[in-house]
C-alpha cells in the first residue's frame, strides 16, 4: 500500500447527503469563506501519548492532552496521507505509537503513527474463523447504511494483550493490536445475518467490572420490523454475550435467563432468574419476541459514555416517559440485591421511534418510549438506573411523519464535571453528586444538561438548525449529528458543539402552533410566505445565526458564551488547550477556533469530505476523509480523497 508523506516544516446518525451539504455551502458562500479564513472539564482526562477511543476518554469528553495551543496552531502542516480504498468516516485512535481505523469497505488499518506506514491490515468482510457461536468460516453479510466501519475502535490492554475493539458491518471484532490476528468476533444480529442492522456505535471498555467488558450499541437504521436493537455488553477477553439492553420495552437480556445463547429471548435483566412478573403470561411477546414488535425505537448508533466510579443508589428505578406507563414495564431493582453497589454506570442515546403508520403502533406494542431518550444503565446487569425522555418541540411533535420526526439522539453523551455553586439543588434533588452532569445534543438542534446521579434535567438550549425533509423522503440532516466536546472558554466548563446541514423550513419539518390542520403553514399570510412553495421557520427570525454556526455552551448553566460562523457538518468536535477543532463536511477540510472567542485560527483543505473528528496527540492531529454514499465498481462516491491525514506543529515534542 503507498502512503505519501511530507517533511515537517517550521513557522473533528447520522449523516445524509453531501450533495445537500455541497448546495447549502453554495447557497451561503460568505459563511462558507468566513469558516475557513484562518483545564479539563469531563470525567476522565485523555492520557498523553494516546487517543485510545472514540472522543479520547470513556467520559467522551474530547478534551486532548496535548502541545498545540492557540499560539502553535497555524503551524500545522501534512506529516503523512495514507490513501485507503474506501471513505474513512470513524475517527482515528492512537496507541503505542500506532493510528488504527477503518473505511467504507470494511478494510481495518494499522499504521505507523510517525510515517503512516502500515503494520498491518484486516479486512472485516472476508471469511473468518474467529466467530462466536457460528460455523467456521463465517462472513459478516449485513446490509449497513453509510459504510462498513463507520465507528472508531477502542484499544485497550485486556487480559495482557493490546486489543482494539472494532465494529464493522453487523459484528463485533477484537483485534489484536500488535499482529491483527482475530481474537474473537460476535454477529450481532445471528439470526438474520443478512439483515440491515450494524454497529455504527464506537465500543468502550469497562476494565473496572469482572470480568472486563465491552459495551457497544446497534441499530438497524430505523427500519420496523427488521431486529431487536439496543446496547450490549460482552465479555472482552472471551466475547461471551454477558447481557442485551433493549431499549423498546426496558428489557435486558442476561444469560442465566436466555440458557447463555445467543437467541432472541428476552429477559427482565434485573438479576433475578424468575421475577415474578416477568415471563410470557403477563408480557404475552416476552418469550417469541416477534420481530412484529421491533418497532425500531431502540436504535443505538450513539457511543455510550461511561463512569467507572459512579456508585448506583440502592433500591428501585422510576418511569420516566413522556405519557403514562407502556403495559410492560414495571419497577425493577437497580442491583440484585436491592443494595448499591460501586460498579459505574453506561450512558447512550437512542434513535427516534419510526413504528409504522404513526407512534401509537409503538404504544399498543408496549414500547416503553415513543421519542429519542438518554439511558443510563447498571454495566453489571444491564438494569435501566434512570434515563431521560427529550420533550417535545416544534421540530419533533410532527404527525404528519412516523415517529413524529427523525431527530436522535445519535452524538454521544459527553460527562461534565461543573461547579456545584452553578447548578440549583431543587434541580438535582436528591443527587449523589450535583457537580456531575451529562451533556447531550439532538438533531432537533437542542442540546441538554443532565443530573448524571437521577437524569433530571438541568438545562436546554437550542444550539443548531434542524434539517427536516418530508414524508416522501423521511430523516433530518441537521442539528446535532456529531459529537460535542467539553473544554473551558473563558475559564469556565464548557461545551462545544458543531452543527450540521440546516433546512428553515416548516410544514414537514415545523409544526407552527395555530396554522393549519396540522400546523403545515396553510394558512399563512403572503408576508409569511416568502420561502414559499417551502414553509419557512419563522423562529429564525429571532435567532438566523443558529443555520450556520461553531456554538459554546456553558455546560453548567447551557447558556451560549458564543457563536462563530462555520458551514455544515457532520463530524465531531475537538477541544485541546484553548482550541476547538472542527472538520468541515460539506467544505471538504479541517478548522481550527479559538476556545475564549471563537475566531478561527487556522484550515486546511482535505480533497475529501470529513466525517471523522480530530484525534489529538503530542503535538498532531490525525483525522480521517472521505464520506462514502454507496459505490460503482469499488469506487466510493462521490469521489474524493479517501484516507487518513497526519498534521504536526513545528514543534518536536510528540
Amino acid at each position: 500500500m503507498s502512503h505519501r508523506t511530507w517533511s515537517r516544516a517550521k513557522g473533528p446518525c447520522r449523516r445524509s447527503l453531501v450533495l445537500v451539504g455541497a448546495l447549502v455551502v453554495a447557497i451561503y458562500p460568505g459563511v462558507a469563506a468566513a469558516a475557513v479564513a484562518g483545564a479539563n472539564s469531563g470525567s476522565a482526562e485523555t492520557p498523553c501519548g494516546s487517543w485510545p477511543m472514540f472522543q479520547g476518554d470513556a467520559g467522551r469528553t474530547a478534551d486532548a492532552c496535548s502541545s498545540i495551543t492557540s499560539s502553535n496552531v497555524a503551524t500545522l502542516v501534512p506529516a503523512w496521507f495514507e490513501p485507503t480504498s474506501g471513505a474513512v468516516s470513524a475517527t482515528p485512535t492512537v496507541v503505542g505509537g500506532t493510528v488504527y481505523d477503518g473505511d467504507s469497505t470494511g478494510m481495518y488499518y494499522a499504521l505507523n503513527q510517525q510515517t503512516g506506514a502500515a503494520a498491518w491490515t484486516f479486512n472485516t468482510v472476508g471469511s473468518q474463523s474467529c466467530y462466536i457461536d457460528q460455523p467456521a468460516p463465517y462472513t459478516d453479510q449485513h446490509s449497513t447504511g453509510f459504510g462498513e466501519i463507520t465507528s472508531s475502535a477502542d484499544v485497550e490492554n485486556v487480559g495482557g494483550a493490546s486489543t482494539a475493539f472494532v465494529g464493522a458491518g453487523g459484528s463485533l471484532f477484537a483485534i489484536n493490536a500488535t499482529t491483527g490476528a482475530c481474537l474473537w468476533a460476535q454477529d450481532t444480529d445471528p439470526a438474520n445475518p443478512t439483515s440491515a442492522v450494524e454497529i455504527e456505535s464506537s465500543p468502550v471498555v469497562d476494565t473496572a467490572v469482572n470480568p472486563p467488558e465491552v459495551l457497544v450499541g446497534n441499530d438497524d437504521n430505523s427500519s420496523p420490523g427488521i431486529a431487536v436493537t439496543g446496547l450490549m455488553a460482552f465479555n472482552a477477553e472471551t466475547g461471551e454475550l454477558l447481557w442485551k439492553y433493549e431499549p423498546e420495552r426496558d428489557l435486558t437480556l442476561t444469560p442465566a435467563e436466555f440458557g447463555g445463547s445467543d437467541a432472541l429471548t428476552l429477559s427482565c435483566g434485573d438479576g433475578v432468574a424468575d421475577a415474578t412478573y416477568c415471563n410470557s403470561t403477563n408480557i404475552p411477546d416476552l418469550a417469541p419476541n416477534s420481530t412484529d414488535y421491533a418497532d425500531a425505537c431502540g436504535d443505538v448508533w450513539s457511543s455510550p459514555a461511561l463512569n467507572p466510579t459512579f456508585k448506583d443508589p440502592a433500591g428501585t428505578n422510576s418511569f420516566e416517559g413522556s405519557g403514562s406507563k407502556p403495559a410492560g414495564w414495571y419497577r425493577k431493582q437497580i442491583t440484585a440485591s436491592g443494595l448499591a453497589s460501586k460498579d459505574g454506570l453506561a450512558i447512550f442515546g437512542t434513535g427516534n421511534c419510526a413504528a409504522d403508520p404513526t407512534p401509537a403502533t409503538a404504544v399498543a406494542h408496549g414500547d416503553y418510549v415513543d421519542n429519542q431518550t438518554v439511558f443510563a444503565l447498571d454495566p453489571v446487569t444491564g438494569v435501566r438506573v434512570w434515563n431521560f425522555v427529550e420533550p417535545y418541540n416544534q421540530y419533533d411533535n410532527n404527525s404528519n411523519e412516523p415517529g413524529a420526526g427523525d431527530d436522535d439522539f445519535g452524538s454521544s453523551p459527553m460527562l461534565a464535571s461543573v461547579p456545584s455553586s452553578s447548578v440549583p439543588a431543587s434541580k438535582c434533588a436528591g443527587s449523589r453528586d450535583a457537580t456531575s452532569l451529562v451533556v447531550q445534543g439532538s438533531k432537533s438542534g437542542y442540546a441538554y444538561g443532565l443530573c448524571q446521579s437521577t437524569g433530571a434535567e438541568i438545562w436546554q438550549v437550542q444550539v443548531a438548525q434542524p434539517g427536516q425533509l418530508s414524508p416522501s423522503l423521511i430523516g433530518s440532516v441537521g442539528g446535532v449529528l456529531g459529537s460535542g466536546a467539553l473544554g473551558v472558554s473563558n475559564g469556565r466548563p464548557t461545551a462545544f458543539f458543531t452543527s450540521s446541514i440546516p433546512l428553515p423550513f416548516a410544514g414537514d419539518g415545523v409544526s407552527l402552533s395555530g396554522h393549519g390542520s396540522s400546523g403545515d403553514c396553510s394558512d399563512l399570510t403572503q408576508e409569511e410566505e416568502t420561502l414559499l412553495p417551502l414553509c419557512p421557520d419563522l423562529s429564525l427570525f429571532s435567532n438566523p445565526t443558529r443555520l450556520l454556526s461553531l456554538r459554546a455552551v456553558d455546560a453548567a448553566t447551557g447558556a451560549v458564551v458564543w457563536k462563530a460562523p462555520a458551514v455544515p457538518t457532520y463530524a465531531a468536535a475537538t477541544y485541546t488547550n484553548g482550541v476547538v477543532f472542527d472538520p468541515e463536511t460539506t467544505a471538504f477540510g479541517v478548522a481550527a477556533y479559538d476556545a475564549d472567542t471563537g475566531t478561527p485560527l487556522w484550515a486546511f483543505p482535505l480533497g475529501a469530505s470529513p466525517a471523522s473528528a480530530a484525534a489529538i496527540v503530542g503535538n498532531s492531529v490525525f483525522l480521517g476523509s472521505g464520506e462514502s454514499e454507496g459505490t460503482i465498481e469499488g469506487v466510493t462516491l462521490p469521489p474524493e480523497a479517501n484516507g487518513i491525514w497526519s498534521f504536526s506543529t513545528a514543534s518536536t515534542e510528540s
